[in-house]
């Protein structure tokens, strides 16, 4: 039987968003000659990996992963590839934030993006020999919350720029009002999950190993997840994917509105 039943629909509609943003991206590049700016790249590459996360986070809903108290083979698999997929995501939003600072020059921008590459690498080993070596589980799903820090960062630059780009076009400005709404719509999913992970995110929540947090509330109460205000059917994970599903097209339209216009980052 399938489980938390609302987070695997809005996954699957997540990774059509995700895919057809990146695809719509594509398509509106080809038209034109010149290469696309390093910020519109990094975010088609942040948009295929989040419909590839998507996919291993509908596999881990459905079976209800997140509710086991202990995950190996092919049900470690899943999770960890869920896992990586979105820390590569998180990498490539930092990619293109640092893609819109005008103080990265090119040869430091590639730098980063090769610097970028090897900690995705190192993720891809931390999680695999972590779990071979006996790392408890909240610690191998730390990449995780690096998402939500990625908006985190992405949504005062689009503020900024958004109120304060007096010179740049009126085109410019209004693309930017569309990117500040498509990143506050995805900080406030990733918030949502952080708020309610502790009551809501089953044994292996990763408020287990921030100090700040404590322990997970899930297998506390009798029966387990009662004190989770959200029913199963549609969760903390599901309300995160609307409002993810919500930040792609105002995003999508804000990267293809500031492509038209040709925009730089103004000189500081």
């Amino acid at each position: 039987m399938v489980r938390q039943v609302g987070a695997v629909v809005t996954d699957i509609m997540l990774v059509l968003a995700f895919w057809k943003g990146a695809n719509s991206l594509s398509r509106h590049r080809r038209k034109f000659s010149w290469m696309a700016p390093r910020w519109y790249g990094a975010f088609f590459v942040a948009y295929v990996l989040g419909g590839v996360s998507a996919i291993f986070g509908t596999l881990s809903s459905g079976l209800g992963l997140n509710y086991m108290e202990d995950l190996s083979g092919w049900a470690w698999l899943i999770t960890a590839l869920a896992i990586v997929f979105v820390f590569g995501m998180a990498l490539a939003l930092f990619t293109a934030w640092r893609g819109f600072r005008k103080s990265i020059r090119p040869l430091q921008f590639l730098l980063g993006a090769q610097a970028t590459m090897l900690v995705f690498l190192v993720c891809v080993v931390y999680i695999t020999a972590g779990r071979f070596i006996g790392i408890p589980i909240p610690y191998l799903m730390l990449p995780q919350p690096f998402q939500g820090i990625a908006f985190m960062f992405l949504l005062p630059q689009s503020a900024m720029y958004a109120f304060t780009g007096r010179r740049t076009s009126k085109r410019a400005n209004r693309s930017w009002m569309l990117m500040l709404v498509g990143n506050m719509l995805a900080f406030i999913g990733g918030t949502v999950v952080y708020i309610f992970d502790q009551a809501c995110a089953g044994p292996a929540c990763v408020s287990r190993v921030l100090p700040w947090r404590g322990e997970c509330h899930w297998h506390t109460v009798d029966p387990p997840g009662s004190l989770c205000p959200l029913p199963e059917s549609f969760n903390h994970l599901a309300v995160m994917h609307v409002f993810f599903l919500s930040s792609i097209y105002p995003t999508v339209l804000g990267l293809k509105g500031l492509l038209d216009c040709g925009w730089d980052a103004p000189r500081t």
